[in-house]
C-alpha cells in the first residue's frame, strides 16, 4: 500500500520506454498546409453525477457509466499523517493496514474478500491529508462491497487484536526499511524537516516512526479508529455501472445505521513561506547527482493550482520543456527532468528534479536551474507553450474518463479539499481560460522567492436512522454475474502484407495501437541487435532527428515506446482521437523513416551500455541476471547483460530489414473508428514500409545449459536492512499454451504464490508479517518455461523465510496438496476479473497480440475460464509436482551476507558463489 499519491500524473523523463514522437521539416519554397486545431473538450466529465448526504454525515457522489458491468468504488476518510501528535507517528498509515485486515462481521483480510468478488484493482493509499480505500470490480458485487466497507468503517475496534496489531506493525516497519532501501527512500524525511517547522503537521513523513509504532496498543488503535473513521469524516464515490437512485438506497441500507462521530476540530490551512533559501547536501550511492528544487505553494483548491499544473508541464515534462532543452539537450549535463506537483490541504509543494548529473557539473547544473526558473518567474509562458501544456492537460483529464477508475479518482480529488463540490469542473474550466500573464502572475510570487526551498461552524445535527441492514447478518449474497463478451473486431490485410485488427471503442477519446512483430525478439544469435533497434525505432536516444520526432509527438499529445521479449517485439502508441490522421503519418514516418545512421546507432549503443553499467550497483538487477545465468548458462539469449560495443549501423539495417516488416507483423488498434475509415489512412501513411526481400528465419531458442541444482548465489550488500530473495527453475515446455498442462501448471502457480493472497503471501506476510510482499510467476517462451519467485523480507528471518518457501513447495505434493476450494476460488476470480481485463484499451490489445503470438484465438482472454472450470482436482495436483521440489531450484540473495550466512549453514542449498554488490 502506498503512502502518498500526488494528484497530477505528470510525464516523467524516468517513464522507461515512453517518449513523444520527429517531425519531417518542409522543403523549402513548400508551405506548410494549415492544421485544423482539434475542438477543446469543454467539460472533463460528461456522465451524470449523483450528490446526497446520508443523516449520519456521509457524503455520497456516483458517476453512471454503464459501458461495462463495471464499478469502482472510492472511500476517502479525511485522515492523514497530519492528524498525528507525537508519538502518534505512522498511525494513519499503520490504520490503513488495520482496516484491511478484516472488520467484526467480515474477519477476513479485504484482499482475499475483494479477489474472491472479481475485484480487478484494489488497495489502499495514505498520505498527509487523508487516506483512500478503492476497488474496481463486477457490478453484480456492489452490495458484498458495500457491506465490507461499511463494516469496517462502523466495527473495525471489536476485530482488533494484539496479535494482528503486532504483525501489522511488522509489515509496515518492513515496507519503510524497503523504502529506506532505496537510494531516494529517505529523501522526503529530510526535506519536510528542512521545508516545515518543527510543531508543522507536515513535518514528519507518512511512514512514521519505529519506536511509534511499536508502542501502538489495540486501545490506541480503537481510539483513532473512534476519532477519525465515521461517516461525517468520509466520502464515499462510486463511478461506473450504478444509477443514482440505486446507489442512494443501497448506501442507505448499508451505511445509514452507523452512528456519526463527533466533529473533529482541526486545522484548514498552514502556508509557511522559507524566510530565506535552504540548501541541504546529502550523499548516497547513485552513479549520477541529482538536484531537487522545491517551493511552498498556495494549498489545493486555490485558484493558482492550475497555473502550477501547466507551469510544471511548461517547466519539466516531456521533450520540448524548458528544463529539459536547457540542461539535457543544449548543456548535455543532465539525464532527465521531470516536475514534482504535490497538493496538500494546509499548503502544498511543488518544483522540479533535475536528475543524472555528472558530480563535476553539480555546481554549473544549479546555477542553470535557478537562471531558468528565474527566466520563467519574471516573465511567464510564451502563448505556444501554453497552448501545448493546456493541451496536454487538458486530454490527460479526458483521458481519464476511459475507465471506472479513472473517474472515481478524478472524483476523489474534490473529497475534503475544497468547498467545490464540482471541482473537477472548476479545474477544468481554469485550465481551459488561462492566459500567459494570468499564470506568470499567479506563480511569480512562489518561484520567484526563495526555495530550497479559527472558523467557527454550527455542530451539524447529525443521528442514525433505522430500517438499514443490520451488520451483524455477515454479508450478502453476490448477484448475478452479467455475462462478458469480447468486443467485436475488424480484420483486414493491407496491400503490403500487414494485418491489421481494430477493436472499435465508441465514445473513445484516445487512440491506441499495438504493432506486434513475431520473431523480432531477442532470441536467436542476433539478441544484442533486436533490443538496440527497437530503442532506435522508438527513438529513445536524443539524435537530432529523434529530438524533432518526440517534438511532433508533444503536438499531437502522443506518446510511443517499444518492448522486446523473448520471441518478439511491439512497438506501441496512443494519441488524441481527434489527431488521428496526424498521428498515423507519425507511425508511418517511424516505421519508412527511422534513424538508423551511425550517429544514432552509436548513441544508442552507448545508452545501453550505461545501463548495464548502472545494474551493476542494482541489487535486484544483479540477482536476476544471476538467477538467469544460473538457470541457462552463460552465453544463453536469456542469460541477458549482452554487449553491444561490436554492432555496427549496417548491421542494425539488416537486421531491421529482416524482421521489422508488413508481412512479419500485426498491427492492433483500439479507436472510435470503423476499419472503411481506418483502411486508407494507414495505406497512405505506410505507402513506404514493404518487404525487401527474404525474411529474417525464425530464431531457434537454444537448450538451456544451467547450472546443477540446487544452487546458491550471494549479493553481498553490506549494512543492509532485508534480504531480497529470487529463486526459479526451468520447466519442459507445455504442449499447447491453452492445453490442459499449461492451464494446470499456471493453476499450481496461483495456489503458491501468483497472486498475493496465495499460499507464500499469506505465510510470510499475512502470518508472520515479516515481509511486504512476496510472489511467484510462471513463464512460457518457445523455449522451456520458466518458474520465479521473488521477494523482499526480514534480514534476522532470511534463512526462516526461506525455509518456510521450501515447506511450501513441498506442501504441494506432501502434507498440503491443492485443494477444491483453492480451485475453485482460482476460477471464479478469473471469470470475475474478466470485464477488467477488456476495459483498458492497452491491455485488451495486448491479450490479443499475445494469444495471436501464440497461435491461439485473438479472443483467448475470455476463454481462459471456463479452462479453468473445466480443470480437475488430479490436474491440478499432478501439475503441482512441477514446482515441489527445492532440489531442482537456483537460489540468489541480495543482503549482508556476513549477518545472515549462519541462518543458511544446515539448508543444504548448494555451495554459496558470493559476489559483491557494485562495479
Amino acid at each position: 500500500m502506498a503512502a502518498s499519491f500526488p494528484f497530477i500524473a505528470l510525464i516523467a523523463a524516468s517513464m522507461g520506454g515512453w517518449v513523444a514522437a520527429p517531425a519531417p521539416q518542409p522543403r523549402a519554397g513548400v508551405a506548410r498546409p494549415p492544421v485544423k486545431a482539434p475542438a477543446v473538450p469543454q467539460r472533463a466529465i460528461t456522465d451524470p453525477i449523483t450528490r446526497f448526504t446520508l443523516a449520519n454525515g456521509l457524503t455520497v457522489v456516483v458517476q453512471t457509466n454503464r459501458r461495462v458491468p463495471l464499478i469502482t468504488a472510492t472511500l476517502v476518510y479525511n485522515v492523514g499523517s497530519k492528524d498525528e501528535k507525537p508519538g502518534q507517528h505512522g498511525y494513519a498509515h499503520l490504520f490503513e493496514h488495520l482496516m484491511l485486515d478484516g472488520s467484526e462481521h467480515w474477519n477476513r483480510h479485504s484482499f482475499d474478500s475483494l479477489r474472491d468478488l472479481g475485484a480487478s484493482d484494489y488497495n489502499a493509499v495514505t498520505n498527509q491529508d487523508e487516506t483512500r480505500f478503492y476497488e474496481t470490480f463486477p457490478s453484480a458485487a456492489l452490495e458484498r462491497v458495500l457491506f465490507l466497507e461499511a463494516d469496517r468503517m462502523g466495527h473495525i475496534g471489536g476485530a482488533l487484536t494484539a496479535d494482528r496489531v503486532r504483525r501489522e506493525v511488522g509489515v509496515v516497519l518492513n515496507e519503510k526499511r524497503q523504502r529506506a532501501a532505496r537510494p531516494d527512500g529517505t529523501t522526503d524525511a529530510i526535506s519536510f524537516a528542512d521545508l516545515y517547522p518543527a510543531d508543522h503537521p507536515y513535518r514528519h513523513s507518512t511512514i512514521g516512526e519505529e519506536a511509534d509504532l511499536n508502542a501502538v496498543t489495540v486501545e490506541a488503535a480503537r481510539q483513532w479508529f473512534d476519532r477519525f473513521y465515521g461517516p461525517s469524516n468520509a466520502t464515499l464515490i462510486l463511478a461506473g455501472d450504478v444509477t443514482g437512485d440505486d446507489a442512494r438506497r443501497l448506501v442507505e441500507k448499508y451505511f445509514g445505521g452507523l452512528a456519526p462521530r463527533l466533529p473533529l476540530d482541526r486545522l484548514l490551512t498552514r502556508s509557511v513561506p522559507l524566510a530565506g533559501a535552504v540548501r541541504r547536501e546529502i550523499h548516497r550511492v547513485v552513479p549520477r547527482g541529482r538536484i531537487d528544487a522545491t517551493y511552498i505553494a498556495p494549498p489545493q483548491g486555490s485558484p493558482d493550482i492550475a497555473s502550477f499544473d501547466l507551469t510544471a508541464h511548461i517547466m519539466a515534462a516531456g521533450a520540448r520543456s524548458r528544463l529539459n532543452r536547457r540542461l539535457v539537450e543544449q548543456l548535455g549535463i543532465a539525464n532527465g527532468v521531470f516536475p514534482t506537483f504535490e497538493e496538500g490541504q494546509l499548503s502544498s509543494r511543488m518544483g522540479f528534479v533535475v536528475d543524472g548529473i555528472p558530480a563535476e557539473q553539480m555546481v554549473r547544473a544549479e546555477a542553470e536551474i535557478d537562471a531558468v526558473i528565474a527566466e520563467y518567474a519574471a516573465n511567464g509562458p510564451t502563448p505556444a507553450e501554453l497552448a501545448a501544456a493546456q493541451a496536454a492537460r487538458i486530454q490527460y483529464m479526458v483521458g481519464l474518463q476511459g475507465s471506472t477508475s479513472g473517474k472515481a479518482f478524478l472524483l476523489a480529488r474534490a473529497a475534503g479539499q475544497t468547498a467545490d463540490p464540482n471541482y473537477a469542473e472548476t479545474y477544468f474550466r481554469q485550465l481551459r481560460e488561462a492566459t500567459p500573464d494570468r499564470v506568470r502572475k499567479a506563480v511569480a510570487p512562489v518561484y520567484g522567492g526563495p526555495g530550497y526551498r479559527l472558523i467557527a461552524r454550527p455542530k451539524p445535527q447529525l443521528r442514525a436512522v433505522s430500517g438499514g441492514y443490520d451488520l451483524t447478518r455477515g454479508a450478502p449474497p453476490m448477484g448475478p454475474m452479467a455475462p462478458i463478451v469480447f468486443p467485436a473486431v475488424e480484420r483486414v490485410q493491407l496491400f503490403n502484407g500487414l494485418q491489421v485488427l481494430l477493436v472499435p471503442r465508441p465514445g473513445s477519446m484516445t487512440d491506441v495501437v499495438r504493432l506486434r512483430f513475431d520473431d523480432a525478439g531477442f532470441a536467436g544469435p542476433s539478441r544484442q541487435i533486436a533490443s538496440l533497434a527497437f530503442d532506435l525505432l522508438a527513438g529513445t536516444q536524443t539524435t537530432p532527428d529523434q529530438r524533432a520526432r518526440a517534438e511532433r509527438a508533444e503536438r499531437l499529445n502522443s506518446r510511443f515506446g517499444a518492448m522486446v521479449e523473448p520471441d518478439h517485439a511491439d512497438l506501441t502508441m496512443n494519441w488524441s482521437a481527434a489527431e488521428r490522421t496526424h498521428g498515423i503519418a507519425l507511425l508511418g514516418d517511424l516505421l519508412t523513416k527511422p534513424d538508423l545512421t551511425p550517429e544514432a546507432v552509436a548513441a544508442a549503443k552507448q545508452a545501453r551500455t550505461a545501463k548495464l553499467r548502472e545494474a551493476q550497483s542494482n541489487g535486484n538487477a544483479l540477482a536476476e541476471r544471476a538467477l538467469n545465468a544460473a538457470l541457462y548458462g552463460e552465453g544463453h539469449p536469456l542469460a541477458g547483460g549482452q554487449p553491444v560495443g561490436g554492432i555496427d549501423a549496417g548491421q542494425v539495417r539488416e537486421w531491421v530489414r529482416g524482421h521489422v516488416r508488413p508481412d512479419r507483423a500485426t498491427l492492433y488498434v483500439a479507436a472510435d473508428t470503423t476499419m472503411a475509415t481506418l483502411r486508407p489512412l494507414l495505406e497512405a501513411a505506410l505507402t513506404g514500409w514493404t518487404a525487401i526481400g527474404p525474411a529474417a528465419p525464425t530464431p531457434e531458442m537454444p537448450p538451456a545449459r544451467g547450472a546443477p541444482t540446487p544452487s546458491l548465489t550471494v549479493i553481498d550488500q553490506p549494512e543492509a536492512s532485508q534480504t531480497y530473495i529470487m529463486a526459479g527453475r526451468l520447466l519442459p515446455r507445455a504442449e499447447r499454451p491453452d492445453g490442459i498442462d499449461a492451464t494446470a501448471a499456471w493453476a499450481a502457480n496461483e495456489v503458491y504464490g501468483g497472486n498475493p493472497t496465495a499460499r507464500i503471501g499469506s505465510n510470510l506476510r499475512v502470518d508472520k508479517g515479516w515481509t511486504y510482499g512476496i510472489g511467484s510467476g510462471l513463464y512460457a517462451t518457445r523455449g522451456e518455461r520458466h518458474w520465479i519467485l521473488a521477494g523482499t523480507v526480514e534480514r534476522d528471518h532470511s534463512g526462516d523465510a526461506v525455509a518456510e518457501l521450501i515447506k511450501e513447495m513441498r506442501g504441494l505434493t506432501g502434507d498440503r496438496p491443492p485443494e477444491q476450494a483453492e480451485l475453485d476460488r482460482i476460477a471464479s476470480a478469473a471469470a470475475n476479473q474478466n470485464a477488467a481485463r477488456l476495459e483498458g484499451d492497452s491491455d485488451l490489445l495486448a491479450a490479443m497480440a499475445d494469444a495471436q503470438s501464440d497461435g491461439l484465438p485473438h479472443d483467448d482472454v475470455v476463454r481462459q475460464p471456463a479452462r479453468l472450470r473445466a480443470l480437475t482436482l488430479e490436474q491440478l495436483r499432478a501439475a503441482s509436482a512441477l514446482l515441489a521440489d527445492p532440489d531442482k531450484v537456483h537460489w540468489v540473495l541480495v543482503g549482508d551476507w556476513q549477518r545472515i550466512r549462519d541462518q543458511f549453514a544446515r539448508m543444504k542449498l548448494g555451495t554459496p558463489v558470493v559476489v559483491p554488490l557494485g562495479p
